[in-house]
């Protein structure tokens, strides 16, 4: 960070020169560039306004342009169709590539993830939608709450950052889904009843190995944890392990 002094002599010093006036070629340069920027806006321009036109001749998309984007309601319509032409909103939500899946790697249970099969593109209009969501009153307090629970349990802010978009996008699809299924107004003070009103679940998912016996509770032969490496001592099967005979005992 620049001291206020620094500031001020730059500034100072801004008002007084004029600065290093461009080469011929720095100028063409800065034309051109200046040039095809005013082109692509025009471009973008006509582009939004012809995309206006044609959701007002669709009853249905014309009724959550304004409350999802114009954008953003367009290219997922293109690129996974209706949204209610889909089942449910977990088939929706497979669709576009949000639905979750565990990804493991060697003898250690990973955690979920989304599986990215779906349109990468429809995906990255919808993580735009996420931005612009958690930027709104109803929803900005539960994204702050996220990060800081995530940071104060793991310490990965910006990991925790990602997650809670993610997460946001779901949640944004889920209510999508079911206001245009049940012909209701897009409301995004809903896509947290749920959640609030259920409280936080969390559910406990047994590591890969773990076996339960027949009183419920986890069986002696899960205690060491899969993670760690058995092959220093190996065992026959069906026998008890060295540290839990001495459990037993």
């Amino acid at each position: 960070m620049l001291g206020e002094k620094k500031i001020a002599a730059l500034l100072e010093s801004a008002r007084r020169t004029r600065g290093v006036p461009p080469t011929e070629s720095e100028s063409t340069w800065l034309g051109e560039v200046a040039r095809k920027a005013l082109e692509t806006l025009r471009e973008v321009q006509s582009c939004e306004k012809e995309l206006r036109r044609l959701l007002a001749s669709e009853a249905t998309m014309s009724r959550y342009a304004a409350s999802i984007g114009a954008g953003t309601l367009s290219a997922i319509w293109a690129l996974v169709g209706d949204p209610r032409d889909y089942d449910s909103s977990g088939a929706f939500l497979k669709a576009l590539g949000l639905n979750l899946k565990e990804r493991s790697s060697g003898r250690c249970q990973g955690q979920l993830a989304i599986t990215k099969r779906g349109p990468s593109k429809a995906r990255r209009w919808i993580y735009f939608w996420s931005l612009r969501a958690i930027q709104r009153p109803e929803l900005k307090d539960w994204y702050a709450e996220f990060i800081r629970v995530g940071r104060a349990t793991s310490g990965q802010q910006e990991h925790r950052k990602m997650k809670g978009l993610v997460a946001m996008m779901r949640k944004l699809c889920r209510g999508l889904w079911y206001a245009m299924k049940h012909d209701q107004q897009f409301d995004y003070s809903k896509l947290l009843a749920a959640t609030t009103a259920a409280g936080p679940r969390r559910k406990q998912r047994r590591r890969r190995g773990q076996r339960r016996g027949s009183s419920g509770s986890p069986s002696a032969s899960a205690s060491t944890s899969p993670c760690e490496s058995t092959a220093s001592t190996p065992s026959v099967r069906g026998a008890p392990r060295e540290s839990e005979q001495q459990s037993l005992a």
